[in-house]
């Protein structure tokens, strides 16, 4: 499987499967843990454990892939020369 496709699938597939999954197999059940209601235990144990898929996902995939914000290589100066004629001529007619 490639990154195209493992990434989003770990990331976001397997999240959302979790818990689309388990809501209608688990709204009716009375069991409780730590006093609160399976789904709702299921739900808010859901909100870590998407952030932990979506770190894997960028860690596996995502993480050695350059950044075209970063990576690009600096723009070349400009040569001294070519600009001592713009900077003079940006002055003339200016009251100082």
């Amino acid at each position: 499987m490639t990154g195209k496709i493992a990434g989003p699938l770990i990331g976001l597939g397997l999240p959302a499967t979790a818990l689309l999954v388990a809501m209608p197999l688990l709204a009716d059940t009375p069991v409780r843990v730590f006093g609160i209601p399976l789904l709702f235990f299921w739900i808010f144990l859901w909100i870590p454990l998407t952030s932990l898929c979506l770190g894997t996902s960028w860690f596996l995939f995502d993480r050695h892939r350059p950044d075209p914000d970063h990576d690009t290589p600096p723009a070349p100066t400009p040569d001294p020369a070519a600009t001592a004629g713009t900077a003079a001529a940006s002055t003339v007619g200016r009251d100082h």
